[in-house]
């Protein structure tokens, strides 16, 4: 870094990393592994059965049997809060499991999980006639209410208490997305972009996507930025601009402390700031690495949110994001992992590497 005289240069968030790594084997032989938003529990399958962990603890659960297979699922979605996961399987199947909350135990608990079925009690519920349910998310706040798409219509399902399904909340929808208190959705026959309340009852036009069409897949991350076909666009609150800032994305993630949103590619990382500091100003765009070689996984390093820790066959390494001079990137371990994540609360990087799960800690 530079030093001029009478002038302070701030570095923030310094981490010092350890010379070597030795990763601890952590699970063996694992075939399916599925992560919490938050990252304290996983799902995994260890010879044709079906577990649950509590990360701080250790503690696991065997999930029933009498659910379809877990590695033919098409996604694992778990609730805000991580008490909950919706199971969705080919032809438009889900099963909600709601999770054990406490009086975790150890070893292995086969204590019975509420499971319920999703297309017969929606089947029982409703007043129409609702097929290929599709795109479930849950209520920001509610968990006992779930967001469903059914023929490119919004429906909510209330599965406590009322026990309803709504009429169509909103027709001929390309994409939505529950976000904080709200709404954010596309139709299929017009190019804008629009966020309603969580009743639908309010709406709000954010702006136009005029190169949208019906057939491509779009992802919806906040309310001003989009994928379509993988393609990361941001729509700028400042300028009133769209523009295309990534290609071929193939995951975003936001940082623990809101302030930035990064991106990967299998060529790239790059980040979006969503708050100004002494460096930097809101939203500017910065692309933290060109990799030479294939980024399967990049996540938030969450104890400072200034350091992202990424994985290519050359193994996991940790990168700043201060680009002062150069920025210092390190190889954590030189084996290539198919997954990464970091739990916050045991300090530990989880890799998986030929089903194995293993873990090292960062800092001692």
């Amino acid at each position: 870094l530079e030093v001029e005289s009478k002038i302070v240069t701030a570095v923030k968030k310094i981490i010092l990393i350890k010379e070597d790594y030795s990763p601890d084997i952590f699970i063996k032989n694992i075939n399916l592994l599925s992560v919490a938003s938050d990252e304290s529990k996983i799902i995994y399958s260890l010879a044709g059965s079906f577990y649950l962990m509590n990360l701080a603890d250790q503690s696991i659960y065997e999930i029933p049997a009498s659910l379809p297979n877990l590695t033919t699922a098409s996604t694992i979605l778990w609730s805000p809060n991580n008490q909950k996961i919706i199971l969705s399987f080919s032809g438009y199947r889900h099963y909600l499991l709601d999770l054990p909350t406490s009086n975790w135990v150890i070893p292995i608990s086969k204590t019975e999980f509420e499971i319920t079925n999703f297309n017969a009690v929606i089947k029982k519920l409703s007043d129409s006639k609702i097929y290929n349910i599709k795109n479930l998310s849950f209520h920001p706040t509610d968990f006992n209410k779930i967001y469903f798409l059914s023929n490119n219509n919004l429906f909510l399902a209330n599965l406590k208490g009322a026990d309803k399904v709504s009429s169509p909340l909103l027709f001929n929808i390309l994409a939505y997305k529950i976000y904080n208190d709200e709404i954010l959705y596309l139709r299929r026959a017009t190019d804008e972009f629009y966020k309603t309340n969580l009743e639908a009852s309010s709406f709000e036009k954010l702006f136009d996507i005029p190169f949208l069409k019906v057939n491509q897949a779009v992802s919806i991350i906040n309310d001003f930025m989009f994928t379509t076909n993988k393609n990361l666009y941001f729509f700028n609150p400042n300028t009133q601009v769209l523009v295309s800032i990534a290609k071929d994305v193939k995951e975003t993630r936001l940082s623990d402390d809101d302030k930035k949103i990064m991106w990967f590619s299998n060529e790239e990382i790059g980040i979006i700031r969503l708050s100004e500091n002494h460096l930097y100003n809101k939203y500017d765009i910065e692309i933290i690495i060109q990799s030479p070689t294939v980024i399967t996984k990049a996540v938030w390093y969450s104890e400072t949110n200034e350091h992202i820790i990424f994985t290519t066959n050359q193994g996991p390494k940790i990168i700043e994001l201060d680009g002062r001079s150069q920025r210092n990137v390190f190889t954590l371990n030189e084996k290539p992992s198919e997954e990464i994540f970091y739990n916050h609360d045991n300090k530990k990087l989880y890799i998986l590497n030929n089903k194995n799960l293993s873990t090292i800690e960062i800092l001692d």
